[in-house]
């Protein structure tokens, strides 16, 4: 099967995938929402300090899109600056660096008014972190909100965090249901920093539909290409699969197996090695559910028991060293290291290697079986 001939099956046309947007919508209508009393959560390692604040959610996810995120969906708080005040105050006094979050978009509108923003652009002024990193969505970012961001917060490194995933057009639109427009990436790039400020973008591993091989691929193409367009820092992070959405859906049915921990080292050893130092690995072990609305945890990347610590411990540190040459190191070391779980995933990478499978193909198979569902 071609491309035309899959688009004509599944009625995809342009940037609308109808399918993956009405089984992404049913399934997170089933979705609890956050309760009133969750406002905040928190998150420390190291230095490195994550808050997410409760908001009425991500207006994307609200359209069935995204296959693989769910932020919660709650309600907009009428004094979140105060919460936040509240969250900001229990952090350890060795953090300095925090990523602040939502349910969606720290600059949406729809989230947080402007004026509590500024409040809250005022509290982190005054704690003069050393790294200030904003996670919100491409469309969100004007020079509005840079213009305030920039007036009252000095003296930190701050950073605008972007979820992109992917930069393949096909991947965006028939593996996660997003777009993402390459030459919008090189003008956001060039926009904040003409601010002062950096911009991170996340890269994916782990992209359902697609064999290792490609999930691999994938990441690292992204990668390299957000750096030729100007990106300043990449967050890379493996697939974690969370309730109420498609991936969920398709572990369940056995339409999708957890990403290897490795998979994670196979992308990074096949970087640029100069580059090493700009990215930093994410969501690499599984992370405690903090929403007691949902009923199950979080799955991480998997790793066998030989080397579930030995990974993570590896993670850890290359993220706390920002010494390239230091990376480097840990990186040649974790390469010595043989297990199981990696034997298994060189593998399988040689049977794709040889039998070379259609990604059209595997997709129709994909469709069909949820099409079948949507049918019931």
């Amino acid at each position: 099967m071609n491309e035309h001939e899959f688009k004509i099956k599944y009625s995809i046309g342009g940037n609308h995938n109808g399918l993956l947007n009405q089984i992404t919508k049913e399934l997170r209508q089933k979705r609890p929402r956050v309760p009133v009393d969750l406002t905040y959560t928190l998150f420390e390692v190291n230095d490195f300090a994550q808050l997410w604040l409760q908001t009425k959610g991500c207006s994307f996810s609200k359209t069935g899109s995204c296959t693989c995120c769910d932020y919660w969906e709650g309600e907009n708080l009428p004094n979140i600056a105060e919460v936040f005040k509240e969250a900001l105050d229990k952090l350890s006094p060795n953090v300095s660096s925090v990523l602040i979050e939502t349910s969606g978009s720290v600059f949406d509108d729809n989230e947080i008014p402007l004026k509590e923003l500024k409040k809250i652009f005022e509290l982190l002024d005054k704690k003069k972190y050393k790294k200030i990193v904003i996670e919100t969505h491409m469309n969100t970012i004007t020079r509005q909100k840079l213009d305030i961001l920039k007036e009252i917060i000095t003296g930190s490194e701050v950073c605008i965090e972007v979820g992109i995933e992917s930069l393949s057009r096909e991947v965006l639109l028939y593996s996660l249901n997003k777009m993402t427009v390459a030459k919008d990436i090189t003008q956001l790039c060039e926009m904040v920093h003409e601010k002062g400020f950096k911009l991170i973008g996340n890269i994916m591993v782990g992209v359902p539909f697609l064999p290792l091989s490609s999930q691999i691929e994938d990441a690292v193409y992204g990668i390299h290409k957000l750096f030729e367009q100007g990106i300043d820092y990449i967050i890379l992070f493996p697939v974690n699969i969370k309730q109420y959405t498609l991936v969920h859906w398709l572990y369940q049915n056995e339409l999708y197996e957890r990403v290897y921990g490795q998979a994670v080292i196979k992308v990074l050893n096949q970087i640029d090695r100069s580059l090493l130092d700009r990215i930093d690995v994410v969501w690499y072990g599984n992370r405690k559910q903090e929403n007691p609305a949902y009923g199950s945890d979080i799955l991480g990347p998997y790793y066998c028991e030989e080397c579930s610590e030995d990974i993570m411990d590896f993670l850890q540190k290359f993220n706390s060293q920002n010494d390239l040459e230091g990376r480097l190191n840990l990186l040649d070391g974790i390469n010595d290291y043989s297990c199981e779980c990696k034997k298994s995933m060189e593998n399988t990478l040689e049977n794709e290697a040889m039998q070379k499978p259609d990604i059209y193909d595997l997709l129709d198979r994909y469709y069909e079986k949820m099409e079948s569902y949507i049918s019931k």
